[in-house]
């Protein structure tokens, strides 16, 4: 029987691509692989001050557990998050929703990096409300300067770095990375080439990949992919 928690992330709007992305558990190969996705769904947000602390709403609680029960139950999870409130809550419904169906699962800790961009936060929120909805695609082409932000490209390199030293972990583990919509983006372009589209960030929403020496696969939606790695991988 579908748990009420399950219930409540097929009804929502952003649910569908969330589903999409749960169902390429099946394909990975045995090895270990990552998941980088968004955290729930949170509060509306229309200041510069509300950004860092609006918190989840109970249907984004409700569907966090619903999406830890539909993670593989043979795999072990091991969950990350941004240091924003609204991640590390979102990691912890997972952790929660995944242990109810006796899914081995635990927080890894929180990671600096999954919170965005290196920034100038008092300058870069208001340009963030001031040029929304475009503003995450004037990041990605280079449009602000270095000084309030760090550029798409240098925090893509970096996060091949940093989030590469998570899977020193068991074959078989699947490493969760619970983070915003900017992150997404920018690794999904920079990492894939994949066109930036709010449509692969909803809230729960993102990508999996599985690494080997020289290729990188993709899950994301209904694409399933192999490509190179970036010559840089690994470097920042």
């Amino acid at each position: 029987m579908t748990s009420p928690e399950i219930q409540k992330l097929e009804t929502q709007t952003w649910g569908k691509p969330v589903l999409q992305l749960l169902k390429h558990c099946k394909t990975l190969k045995p090895e270990k692989a990552a998941m980088i996705i968004r955290h729930s769904e949170r509060a509306s947000i229309n200041r510069p001050d509300e950004m860092s602390v609006a918190g989840l709403t109970e249907v984004g609680r409700e569907a966090a557990k619903g999406f830890g029960q539909l993670l593989p139950e043979e795999r072990s999870i091991q969950v990350y998050h941004s240091p924003v409130e609204r991640c590390r809550e979102t990691a912890e419904c997972i952790v929660e929703g995944a242990r109810s169906r006796e899914i081995s699962a635990d927080i890894g800790g929180k990671i600096s990096l999954l919170g965005g961009p290196r920034e100038d936060w008092g300058r870069f929120s208001g340009i963030l409300i001031r040029d929304w909805p475009h503003s995450v695609n004037y990041w990605l082409c280079g449009r602000y300067p270095v000084d309030i932000v760090e550029p798409s490209t240098g925090y893509a390199r970096r996060a091949s770095v940093e989030l590469d030293t998570t899977l020193e972990v068991e074959p078989g583990t699947l490493v969760l990375h619970v983070t915003h919509d900017m992150s997404i983006l920018a690794m999904l372009f920079h990492w894939f080439g994949v066109t930036p589209s709010f449509d692969n960030s909803g809230f729960l929403g993102g990508f999996m990949y599985q690494r080997t020496v020289d290729k990188v696969s993709l899950f994301l939606r209904d694409i399933c992919r192999e490509v190179d790695l970036p010559y840089w991988w690994g470097t920042s």
